[in-house]
């Protein structure tokens, strides 16, 4: 019952999804019936079968996945290092991240020429901050990566609008709602949604 797919990295999110969504309606969304899977990003050069044992941890790392608080467990997608639920309709679930990806990204596309790649450097810097001081203190609510990411962000909001560039400007006040909305307990998500809106973005600049 396990499938092992090769292919572009951007569209393996995406399959997974319909992957999961077709076997919901098959099973009629039963609650014990699920769907894992883990995503690992390779070079063409990478031996395949290393490859495999690369997605095979992403895999195991999903299928551990359990939220106490939301009742759930497996039924998840590893992708970036981060594991999150198929089904969530909030900021829980993958759906958010890919949200936040594809409006990233096409705003990037977009606005080529005046889209801050900082933007996006900013949020996987504060994100790997909350790893790392998470990691010395799990208990802690909050840590330097709010008020650092706080200044930061309205400092770009701040330049974009002395810029004249609106649609920029609300994008940045929409991502400041969002983890000030939380107290920044979205700034995994939103991480996670900057490393694939970069990813993506650089390789469209370098075809």
């Amino acid at each position: 019952d396990d499938v092992f797919l090769v292919g572009a990295w951007h569209l393996m999110p995406q399959i997974g999804a319909l992957i999961r969504t077709e076997f919901g309606l098959l099973t009629a969304h039963h609650p014990d019936l699920t769907v894992s899977a883990g995503i690992a990003l390779v070079g063409q050069k990478y031996p395949l079968y290393r490859a495999a044992a690369d997605a095979h941890d992403a895999l195991d790392h999903a299928k551990e996945y359990e939220n106490k608080a939301l009742d759930r467990k497996k039924d998840a997608i590893s992708f970036l290092e981060e594991v999150y639920p198929w089904h969530a309709n909030d900021w829980h679930g993958f759906t958010y991240v890919q949200q936040w990806a594809n409006t990233l990204t096409a705003a990037g596309k977009t606005h080529e020429r005046e889209f801050p790649m900082a933007l996006l450097s900013v949020l996987m810097s504060l994100e790997t901050t909350r790893r790392i001081e998470h990691k010395a203190d799990p208990n802690a609510k909050v840590g330097s990566y709010v008020w650092t990411g706080m200044y930061q962000l309205y400092r770009m909001r701040d330049q974009y609008k002395k810029k004249e560039q609106l649609e920029i400007q609300q994008l940045i006040v929409s991502i400041i709602n969002e983890l000030q909305g939380t107290y920044f307990e979205r700034l995994p998500a939103l991480g996670v949604a900057a490393r694939w809106a970069h990813l993506t973005l650089r390789r469209s600049s370098e075809v």
